[in-house]
């Protein structure tokens, strides 16, 4: 319940929700309630498909069709590539909602890499990254 609470909290401050994905099991590690969810407060959702440099570019050209080519940015936090485009997409739909600092809210299940991409954009190490499931808890 705890969890819920916090997801919810999270979900109603920010000004888009950043779902990231992992993209060797893209659909596994989608959240349709987080998803529900953000739709019912309005909150974009953009989807950051992790460890891209881990598929073919085959797979990743479906998924660009089935996310939408403006709806997903294709990076590898842990190699620190694609975070460009992700700056420059999350700052494009900032003007979108005419805030000029969006409150961004990363969601996404244990080990699809929320952290390491939090610390690639940041440039330095704000999160902890660990391959055990379950390292960084909570808000961050």
């Amino acid at each position: 319940m705890q969890f819920w609470r916090s997801v919810l909290s999270a979900l109603k401050a920010s000004d888009i929700v950043v779902e990231v994905l992992d993209a060797r099991l893209p659909e596994l590690s989608r959240s349709p309630d987080i998803e529900g969810i953000a739709l019912r407060y309005n909150k974009p959702i953009l989807y950051v498909v992790n460890k891209s440099d881990l598929v073919s570019r085959d797979v990743l050209e479906n998924l660009k069709h089935e996310l939408g080519d403006d709806r997903c940015v294709f990076v590898s936090g842990k190699n620190n590539l694609g975070m460009k485009m992700l700056k420059e997409r999350l700052m494009i739909w900032g003007k979108r909602l005419e805030i000029n600092e969006p409150r961004i809210c990363f969601v996404g299940y244990p080990n699809v890499g929320k952290s390491s991409v939090i610390n690639a954009l940041g440039k330095r190490a704000r999160a902890k990254v660990s391959p055990v499931a379950g390292t960084t808890k909570g808000l961050q």
